[in-house]
Parts: structure tokens; C-alpha cells; sequence
């Protein structure tokens, strides 16, 4: 009886491992053909892109082509046309001969005052607040000189 029990055990572990062994493939099997699949894939993909990158290196190098056709086209007619214009208004594109000489001015009147650098650096305007008057640099002690004169009072600019 333990015979029969240890060989059907026997069996049905060695089934179980066929089982496993068969699973494994199957899964093999199946990792293969999807590794395939993808390269398959891939491959048609990388295909496709340098298709469409050959046709449109084809389709620029036609553009330029074209387009330097019609450069050369147009320079060409452009000139013909400038030179007809030319030949027909002869007394617009005359030769020119005359020469311009500079002649120096002489000014009738003196010329104007020149701007102190001083002024012109300064940013603020010293200006008494009590008769208004402005100075072109602060006096001295920044007081006023003129109400001093006036007054005898001291006003700060």
C-alpha cells in the first residue's frame, strides 16, 4: 500500500513538474513571440520614419532647387528690365560730371553762448524761499545774500 501511495505521489509530482515544465515553455513561448512582435514593430517603425525622412530631404532638395531656378530666373529678367529702363530715360541716368565742392559759411552773427559744464552736472538749483531768487552755485553758508542786503535776515537756500 505504501508502494502504491509513493508512486502515485511518484506520478503526480512527475505530472505536476510536466505541468511546470510545459508552463515555463508556454511562457517562453510567449515572451518570444512578444519580443518578435515588438522588434517586428520596431523594425516597420524605423522603417516609416526613414521614409518619410528621405521624402522629405527629396522634397527640400527640390525646393531649393526650384527655388534657385527661379532666382536666377528673376535676377536675369530684373537686369534685362533695369537696363531697358535705363536706355529709355537717358537724360536721368546721364553720365555725371559735376563735382561739389563744400564752401565754408561765414556767420553773420557771434555764435551762442556756450552752457557752463557745471550747470549742466548740477541736479539741484539752489532758489531762496523768501524772494525767490535762484543761484547758479550755493552762496556761501547758504544764506541768502540779497535779503541779507535787503533785510539783514538770514534765509537758508
Amino acid at each position: 500500500r505504501k508502494k502504491k501511495e509513493e508512486r502515485r505521489r511518484e506520478r503526480e509530482e512527475q505530472r505536476l513538474a510536466e505541468e511546470e515544465a510545459a508552463e515555463q515553455e508556454r511562457l517562453e513561448e510567449e515572451a518570444r513571440q512578444q519580443e518578435e512582435a515588438e522588434e517586428k514593430r520596431r523594425d516597420a517603425k524605423k522603417k516609416r520614419r526613414e521614409a518619410r525622412a528621405r521624402e522629405l530631404a527629396e522634397e527640400q532638395e527640390s525646393l531649393r532647387l526650384e527655388q534657385e531656378k527661379h532666382a536666377k530666373a528673376k535676377k536675369k529678367n530684373q537686369k534685362k528690365e533695369w537696363d531697358e529702363y535705363v536706355a529709355s530715360h537717358p537724360l536721368d541716368f546721364a553720365p555725371q560730371t559735376t563735382e561739389i565742392k563744400q564752401v565754408e559759411v561765414v556767420r553773420e552773427q557771434p555764435p551762442p553762448p556756450k552752457a557752463d559744464d557745471e550747470l549742466l552736472n548740477r541736479s539741484y538749483t539752489p532758489k531762496c524761499p523768501n524772494c525767490c531768487a535762484k543761484f547758479s552755485r550755493p552762496p556761501p553758508e547758504w544764506d541768502c545774500p540779497i535779503c541779507m542786503r535787503r533785510l539783514r535776515q538770514h534765509f537758508k537756500v
